[in-house]
């Protein structure tokens, strides 16, 4: 994403926003239309739905593990689950001084998926408007 240069403080501290939990939900409904804030919004949900999910996992797997087999001591689970789950917040403060910085920082697997799904997007909303005269003209109705 460019215009890096152009980002606003206002812009910034939306953007710092999408990376606080569940207070992303705020920039993502209420600006989701600005390309910087919007990225960022659509970053921070999917990283935050997969934070979630991995908490869940790295909480329950020990308790998994205890229940199946008694006795057994589950730190071949813990300590690789407790490394993963820091690996998820070191990646999560670094998208966040980025985008305090103004830079559009890609999660690695998320940022790529989100940018290709915000150009889908443009491209979908660029056809309906060149499309959308010809449409009413004839008559027709669209989705």
């Amino acid at each position: 994403m460019g215009g890096e240069a152009t980002v606003t403080w206002s812009q910034r501290l939306w953007g710092f926003v999408c990376y606080v939990g569940p207070l992303v939900a705020i920039p993502y409904f209420l600006r989701r239309d600005d390309p910087f804030v919007g990225f960022h919004a659509r970053q921070g949900l999917r990283g935050f739905l997969v934070v979630t999910v991995s908490v869940i996992v790295i909480a329950g797997l020990p308790l998994l593990v205890f229940a199946l087999v008694p006795g057994m001591n589950p730190t071949w689970v813990i300590l690789p689950a407790a490394l993963l789950f820091v690996v998820l917040m070191l990646v999560w403060f670094k998208a966040a001084v980025e985008v305090l910085a103004g830079h559009t920082w890609h999660v690695p697997i998320i940022g790529s998926r989100v940018e290709a799904d915000m150009l889908a997007h443009e491209e979908e909303a660029r056809y309906r408007r060149e499309h959308a005269p010809a449409t009413a003209a004839a008559g027709l109705r669209g989705p």
